[in-house]
């Protein structure tokens, strides 16, 4: 999702440190050792969308994607998420 918001013409290293980072920090463990690693299934709007976010701007950073305003980022990131409705 980040990679298509920011329009990145490959895949860093650091991209993938990024997303990785983004996802820990939103691991309910970090607060409570008894707790499940990953976040709750009902948060993953929420968790794709920072994810995406800290992806795009890394690519930005490591200069394979062009520059953009962070509100440009988030609002290419919103309106390539998807919901389902049946």
């Amino acid at each position: 999702l980040g990679v298509l918001a920011c329009g990145a013409e490959r895949v860093t290293d650091r991209m993938f440190m990024a997303a990785a980072a983004a996802l820990a920090e939103l691991s309910p463990a970090r607060t409570n050792a008894a707790a499940p690693l990953l976040p709750p299934l009902d948060e993953i709007r929420g968790v794709s969308r920072a994810i995406a976010l800290a992806t795009a701007m890394q690519a930005i950073s490591d200069g394979v994607a062009p520059v953009a305003a962070d509100e440009d980022v988030e609002h290419a990131i919103q309106s390539l998420m998807w919901a389902p409705r049946y």
